[in-house]
C-alpha cells in the first residue's frame, strides 16, 4: 500500500478524519476532478484511513508519463 489516499471529501473533512484517527498528515491537496489526496507518513496510516472510510476512497487514473 502506498502512503497516499484519495478521498471523495473536502480538505477540511479529510483533516478532520485524520485527526479523529490520530493520523498525522504529511501533505494534502485538492484533486482537480474533485476530492482530496492526502499523503500520510507511512502505509500503515494510509491503510487505517482507507479502512475507516472505505466508501470515500477514490480510484484515480495515473496521468501521462
Amino acid at each position: 500500500m502506498m502512503r497516499a489516499v484519495c478521498l471523495d471529501a473536502t480538505r477540511a473533512a479529510v483533516i478532520g478524519m485524520c485527526a479523529t484517527q490520530n493520523v498525522p498528515v504529511a501533505m494534502i491537496e485538492s484533486i482537480r476532478s474533485g476530492g482530496t489526496r492526502v499523503v500520510l507518513h507511512n502505509s500503515h496510516d494510509a491503510e487505517l484511513i482507507a479502512s475507516a472510510y472505505p466508501d470515500l476512497v477514490l480510484t484515480v487514473k495515473p496521468g501521462p508519463a
